[in-house]
């Protein structure tokens, strides 16, 4: 029998920041661009961060000329958010930090982070949630220069962790489902962010969970996947 993991999307899925992010964004942008942007929240639910700035500047994540401002500015951007979440807190969504010590003390399910996240903006949002516990450094798998898509992070994601599991990802965006599914791997989804529960059991039948956490629902949705296997 396979041994699989779970691997973790982090905005709408375990934590919510209030638009914490928004303005360090769009200053980021500016002074790095050129260009003011206006970033809506949900605007761009499932984009990494780096296809983000693609959008609000048009410009291109495959012309490399840019890819030192992007760089720069989501370096800039990182910092700047780790000073909003200490003014305005994340906060976990419903029951998801029971969720986690649950699994956490079953002992049968590792968690990875694999998120769109500039990875520094990550372990910052984590930490202001309370999360970042039972996510250790070694176990994120976030956006960088090298990996600024989300199908190139889960690929990434998938390969690193080959030797030992198999990653199961858990998303709130059809995003989280078509990166999953391009590198052929389970996905179970959430309607805890931005997505209906209809919207995303169109994508992924029967593996959505309802719209709070829950231990139990989601052990069932473990249980099918597993199932599906023998």
């Amino acid at each position: 029998m396979k041994k699989y993991c779970l691997l973790w999307d982090i905005d709408g899925t375990l934590l919510e920041t209030h638009g914490a992010g928004v303005l360090p964004l769009e200053n980021a942008i500016e002074r790095e661009f050129g260009v003011s942007v206006k970033l809506e929240r949900g605007e761009y639910s499932g984009y990494t961060d780096f296809e983000i700035i693609s959008a609000l500047t048009m410009t291109s994540l495959d012309d490399s000329s840019y890819l030192l401002k992007y760089e720069s500015a989501l370096t800039s951007y990182a910092t700047a958010l780790e000073i909003a979440l200490s003014k305005s807190r994340a906060t976990a969504l419903g029951n998801i930090r029971e969720v986690l010590m649950g699994l956490k003390s079953l002992g049968k399910w590792e968690s990875y982070i694999g998120t769109g996240n500039y990875e520094g903006a990550a372990t910052h949002k984590l930490k202001s949630a309370g999360l970042i516990e039972f996510f250790p450094q070694n176990h994120l798998f976030g956006a960088t220069s090298s990996r600024m898509k989300r199908p190139e992070i889960i690929r990434f994601a998938r390969t690193a962790l080959a030797n030992d599991f198999e990653p199961i990802v858990i998303g709130d965006a059809p995003a989280d489902i078509h990166a999953a599914k391009l590198n052929n791997l389970k996905v179970i989804a959430t309607p805890t962010g931005h997505h209906s529960y209809e919207e995303l059991n169109s994508l992924v039948p029967g593996m959505v969970l309802s719209t709070s956490w829950s231990l139990q629902d989601l052990l069932e949705k473990l249980t099918m996947v597993r199932s599906n296997d023998d």
